[in-house]
């Protein structure tokens, strides 16, 4: 009934249009903060390889994924033919933590998921050394499973690259604010390891990270 009164009565000030879930924080990111941290990405990364240049992040199933399209109301004069809504991204899931640079993925994945056993058939569709599986309560990557996997699988490899390419120089990790990002800073020595960590602006990464885009 209001889409027709907004149609019918009040065209020359709104209109309709299909309404994309996004978390409702994301709505909310700042466009300057954005564009001050790419600017300030953009030149710590000058210089540096780009096989050094590395995109950490996770992706997961979840509810989120599957929410439903819906029509909004939108000002007479918007142009796109999409808006977002806001969703809320709390449920269960499993999630996939993941490094890629520019020339592709860094290392093997974590796979972090509820269950405390797996079906060995898994392993007859990917093979063992592809992939490191752990367990925990809700399926999402915590501060004990990211410190696992990045002390040893990911050092492991970026010291591989480091030989490979015979370079020491500077390593840029580009992450977004999860806590678990910000707490491996105080469990290794990033100036031994040559990393500097660039964080981007909370809720943009949908905009920003390579991983998400």
């Amino acid at each position: 009934t209001l889409r027709h009164i907004i149609n019918l009565k009040l065209s020359n000030i709104f209109k309709t249009v299909i309404g994309k879930p996004m978390d409702s924080k994301r709505i909310e990111a700042n466009i300057l903060s954005i564009d001050l941290n790419l600017n300030i990405l953009s030149e710590l990364i000058e210089g540096v390889p780009i096989q050094f240049i590395i995109n950490i992040d996770e992706v997961g199933n979840q509810d989120f994924a599957d929410a439903e399209i819906k029509t909004l109301i939108a000002p007479a004069g918007y142009s796109k033919l999409y808006a977002y809504y806001p969703v809320s991204r709390s449920s269960n899931r499993s999630s996939c933590i993941a490094a890629i640079s520019p020339a592709g993925l860094v290392c093997i994945p974590q796979i972090a998921v509820t269950r405390t056993t797996l079906d060995t058939e898994l392993y007859e569709h990917l093979p063992v050394d592809s992939v490191q599986i752990v367990h925990t309560d809700n399926g999402y990557i915590n501060s004990n499973s990211f410190e696992n996997w990045f002390k040893t699988i990911f050092l492991t490899a970026l010291h591989e690259l480091r030989e490979k390419y015979k370079y020491n120089g500077k390593t840029v990790i580009i992450l977004d604010g999860l806590k678990a990002h910000y707490n491996i800073i105080d469990k290794i020595d990033a100036e031994k390891e040559s990393i500097v960590f660039h964080f981007l602006v909370a809720h943009s990464s949908d905009q920003t990270q390579p991983l998400d885009l």
